[in-house]
């Protein structure tokens, strides 16, 4: 039904039936204005068929801030070109451009938009995949921010994990509990729900079945016409949580519910086989939630190369 000059992420991730053709890239006269990437519905003749287009990975960075701005009621972090006027690739793809929707920057403010032409075809100032990708890869804890802020959040981190195998149990919990409140006065993430990009994925369907006049197909990504799914896991980090893990399995067993087990392996307690096979019949996933539960599994690359082969022995079992 599709077809692109680029991967288009958005469609990939929703399976959306998309032909690559990179020729697309080129506008009705055979020019190719940077790295404009363009989708636009298959079988369409002539460049002037409404399209979506995209700032590529080759353009975002050198053309676009990078930072966290808002769309509608999304948060998102991407390289975003701002101002007020249609970016100068455009005059090479269309005619009459003009702003439709805008983009906020993190103080509220207006600094970029969604641009129109006068034959329908819509400008994003930012790639869609890139702002996906920062989601996924959470990559929005140092998006944009400076290398200083950074350092100093690492640091914390880094120190609480060290001091905390000596830290008391009610201390652990009482910084829990005191970084709980702080988390649900942040804007972002929302604590305890965020839906940024899901408010993401559902402006985009719209704006592109508007574009093109019809829905867009998709895979349904839950089975049997159900919309959400609820996943239970549970972090099993001391002795003591290991001993009362019927204070949560229980429940659930009763309400038929099946969930998600994490231990760490060289902690202060053992896991007998027999704990894991139960957990295992009734159909509950067991994993391992770090090797050490002290922060560090991802700390390097050369700690987590030393790690990982000890870690997939405990996987394995």
């Amino acid at each position: 039904m599709f077809e692109s000059c680029h991967p288009f992420s958005f469609f990939n991730y929703f399976r959306v039936p998309c032909d690559v053709r990179p020729a697309l890239a080129a506008d009705h006269h055979g020019r190719v204005p940077g790295a404009v990437h363009r989708l636009r519905i298959a079988g369409e003749s002539g460049g002037r068929s409404p399209s979506l287009l995209w700032p590529g990975a080759e353009m975002a960075p050198a053309t676009g801030v990078p930072g966290r701005y808002r769309l509608r009621d999304c948060t998102f972090f991407a390289h975003v070109a701002l101002g007020t006027t249609a970016p100068s690739a455009l005059g090479q793809l269309g005619q009459g451009w003009h702003p439709i929707e805008q983009v906020f920057d993190d103080a509220g403010q207006p600094c970029a938009a969604i641009w129109q032409d006068a034959d329908g075809s819509v400008f994003l100032p930012f790639d869609p995949g890139e702002v996906m990708l920062q989601f996924w890869s959470e990559g929005y804890e140092r998006f944009g921010r400076s290398p200083l802020a950074v350092s100093g959040r690492d640091l914390l981190l880094r120190g609480y994990y060290l001091v905390r195998p000596v830290m008391p149990r009610r201390l652990q919990l009482r910084l829990r509990r005191g970084y709980t409140r702080v988390q649900s006065r942040a804007s972002f993430p929302s604590w305890p729900v965020e839906d940024s990009l899901h408010a993401f994925y559902a402006w985009l369907f719209t704006l592109v079945a508007e574009l093109t006049g019809q829905p867009v197909p998709y895979l349904d990504p839950w089975p049997d016409g159900r919309s959400w799914a609820l996943v239970l896991t549970h972090d099993v980090e001391t002795g003591v949580g290991r001993d009362d893990l019927d204070l949560l399995r229980g429940p659930e067993r009763e309400l038929g519910y099946r969930s998600s087990w994490n231990f760490v392996p060289l902690r202060d307690y053992q896991v007998s086989d027999d704990m894991l096979r139960t957990l295992r019949q009734e159909g509950c996933e067991v994993g391992v939630h770090g090797l050490r539960h002290d922060g560090r599994d991802l700390g390097s690359r050369r700690l987590l190369a030393k790690r990982l082969p000890m870690i997939r022995e405990y996987a394995d079992r």
